[in-house]
C-alpha cells in the first residue's frame, strides 16, 4: 500500500472569539467547576468596543487571522472562507484534497448555503454539524467539547494573555495587538496541540469500567475521525 500523509497534520480546528477593548472575557468560554455557590456577583461594561476574531489552528500553524467588524452571518462566514482562509491554505502550499476542517455549532456555521460551499471545497472532510445530515458524510462536532478544539483550550487564552497585557485605549491599537500576539505562534508550538487533543479523546474513554463503560453518544463522531482516520487515514484517499 502507497505511504499516505499522517492525516492528524492536516486538520483545520476553527473558532471564533471576542476581544473587548476592556480586556472583560467571554464566560462562555471560561468556565469553573466549585463544589460551592461563589456568591459573586460579574460585572461588565455595556456597549463595550470589541472586535471578532476568526481563526484556525493545525500542527501547520495558525492559518488565517481574520477580524469580523461587526457580527458574523452566514453570508460573511462563506466569503471569509472563500477568499481570505482557502488563499491562506494555498500560501501554505496545504493540500486541499487531504486537509479537513472543523467548525463548531454556531448557527452561521451551519447554514445550508455554508455547508453547501464547504461539501464543495472538502468534500466529505469535514467535521461540522449538520454536516453529516445533509451530505450523509463527514462527522458531528460534539457539543460542549472545548477541551477538543486547539483554540478553546489554547489559543484565546494564549493570545489574550499578551493582548491585554497592558492597558488598550483605541479600537485600531486592540486589532495591531491581537495581530502582533498571533505572529508570536509558531509552528512548533502548534503542533503538539493536534496530539494533545488526540490525549483528550482517550481520556474520555477512561472510567474505572475501562473501555466498555457508558459514554455520551455525541462524542463518538469526534472519536472516529481523530482515531480511525489518524491511524488508519481513509478509504476515500
Amino acid at each position: 500500500m502507497q505511504q499516505k500523509p499522517h492525516t492528524l497534520e492536516h486538520i483545520s480546528f476553527s473558532d471564533e472569539a471576542y476581544f473587548n477593548l476592556t480586556g472583560d472575557i467571554n464566560r462562555q468560554n471560561a468556565r469553573f467547576w466549585g463544589t460551592q455557590h461563589p456568591y459573586q456577583i460579574h460585572k461588565s461594561t455595556l456597549h463595550v468596543h470589541k472586535v471578532l476574531v476568526w481563526c484556525a489552528v493545525s500542527a501547520q500553524g495558525l492559518t488565517g487571522l481574520f477580524m469580523f467588524e461587526n457580527y458574523i452571518t452566514g453570508e460573511n462566514y462563506a466569503m471569509m472562507l472563500d477568499s481570505f482562509f482557502f488563499p491562506q491554505l494555498r500560501r501554505r502550499r496545504c493540500s486541499i484534497h487531504a486537509q479537513w476542517f472543523q467548525q463548531d455549532g454556531a448557527r452561521p456555521h451551519n447554514t445550508p448555503e455554508v455547508l453547501e460551499f464547504l461539501h464543495s471545497k472538502f468534500q466529505y472532510r469535514i467535521v461540522s454539524n449538520r454536516f453529516p445530515q445533509q451530505f450523509q458524510c463527514g462527522f458531528s462536532w460534539p457539543p460542549c467539547s472545548p477541551d477538543l478544539n486547539p483554540c478553546d483550550y489554547f489559543l484565546w487564552g494564549y493570545l489574550k494573555d499578551k493582548v491585554f497585557s497592558s492597558a488598550l485605549r483605541t479600537l485600531p491599537e486592540l486589532k495591531e495587538r491581537i495581530k502582533e500576539s498571533c505572529a508570536q505562534v509558531t509552528k512548533k508550538e502548534c503542533s503538539p496541540l493536534l496530539y494533545r487533543t488526540l490525549y483528550y479523546v482517550f481520556k474520555r474513554f477512561e472510567s474505572p469500567k475501562g473501555l466498555t463503560s457508558s459514554m455520551p453518544s455525541t462524542t463518538l463522531p469526534i472519536c472516529e475521525i481523530l482515531i480511525l482516520v489518524c491511524y488508519f487515514d481513509t478509504v476515500f484517499m
